[in-house]
């Protein structure tokens, strides 16, 4: 793992020595990190080394096993720290599916059912009703029996849910609660102990920057001590390569800087956005989460979306319903950036898709 960055480095220096590790940054204003983060290149040539080690050497041997685990622990004791807790409660995980059935499988509710927040993203709450009834668990919409699935952040409008204000009403109640920390983690200054939830998942290919469709589960002390058993163990390569991940982001980026850094970019975005004529930013200004979500009047969001691609290379993501667009920044995202991004928003919301002049497209030379 290379050194960490100089602290005393003024911001605008940490920035472009981030983006220069980030190869992503330069193909364009990079906003749907709530869907994937860019990849490291420390995390690339990881992989590279491992998959040149394994095409040479073959994938077996005796130290094949003693390896794989080594890389799993380390995967763990990133995270572990990223969470502020102890390694041996964290599980890693292909995907948020395999995370739920972990965390699931470590909850001994007294009642086994299972209760679904409504600003949870479809996708998840589909998987947990899939879980639940392998278990055996009913689904209830009553948010304060059994087990209580709920987000950090609400896909919908990118504001805050108040998962400690909830774990109080459930476990008086006798439930249990598990966070979704999809949207939050690696984004925010997150402390598990004063959320006050019972077990967590999160994919760890979003702001924690791990190779995709890597993710993990928290299990808090009061669950079952059987966690190792709970999902199948991740891949050594999947396993590599979220370790060098969320490593570098603690040790070379630093993690609160980078949290400070997302803030302070969010807040930029959020505030240029909310000035803009014809255009509704959902939540507010205030809202203080790395996930901004708004509307363009006259625009669908996939027609604002493209069109801002067209004119930014701006990429975007979208709501789970598609209503409106969903947009996420990271400590490498640049003001610069940021006001090219809103300069083309508001062009769009002073025409409509009828109207707004277009570009001359790109001629591709030698296509035929």
């Amino acid at each position: 793992m290379m050194a960490a960055m100089d602290p005393f480095l003024p911001d605008d220096q940490k920035v472009a020595a981030v983006r220069t590790l980030l190869p992503a940054t330069g193909a364009g204003i990079l906003l749907d990190i709530p869907t994937a983060g860019p990849l490291p290149a420390e995390t690339d040539r990881a992989l590279r080394e491992a998959d040149d080690w394994e095409l040479r050497v073959g994938r077996g041997g005796p130290d094949h096993a003693a390896d794989t685990a080594l890389r799993r622990e380390e995967a763990r004791g990133v995270l572990a720290a990223v969470l502020s807790t102890s390694p041996d409660r964290v599980l890693l995980a292909m995907g948020v599916r395999t995370a739920l059935r972990g965390a699931f499988g470590g909850l001994e509710p007294a009642r086994p059912a299972l209760a679904l927040h409504p600003a949870l993203d479809p996708g998840v709450a589909t998987a947990a009703r899939v879980i639940a009834r392998g278990r055996g668990w009913a689904t209830d919409q009553d948010l304060t029996v059994g087990v209580v699935l709920a987000p950090a952040i609400r896909a919908a409008d990118g504001t805050r849910v108040d998962l400690a204000g909830l774990a109080s009403r459930v476990h008086a109640a006798g439930g249990l609660v598990v966070a979704d920390l999809t949207l939050a983690a690696g984004a925010l200054d997150l402390a598990l102990s004063d959320l006050g939830v019972d077990a967590a998942v999160m994919a760890t290919d979003r702001w924690l920057l791990g190779p995709d469709g890597t993710a993990a589960a928290w299990l808090g002390t009061g669950t079952t001590d059987r966690v190792t058993a709970m999902v199948d163990p991740l891949p050594r390569r999947a396993a590599l390569g979220l370790g060098r991940s969320v490593g570098w982001l603690l040790m070379y980026v630093g993690l609160p800087w980078a949290v400070e850094r997302t803030a302070a970019m969010t807040r930029h975005l959020r505030t240029a956005l909310a000035t803009i004529p014809g255009v509704t930013l959902r939540g507010g200004v205030d809202v203080d989460t790395p996930v901004s979500v708004f509307t363009i009047e006259g625009w669908t969001a996939d027609e604002a979306g493209d069109e801002l691609g067209r004119r930014v290379f701006a990429i975007t993501g979208r709501t789970p319903d598609g209503s409106a667009l969903r947009v996420g920044v990271g400590c490498w995202t640049t003001a610069a950036e940021l006001d090219r991004f809103v300069a083309a928003v508001s062009e769009l919301a002073a025409h409509t898709p009828d109207t707004l002049p277009r570009r001359q497209p790109l001629t591709v030379l030698g296509g035929g």
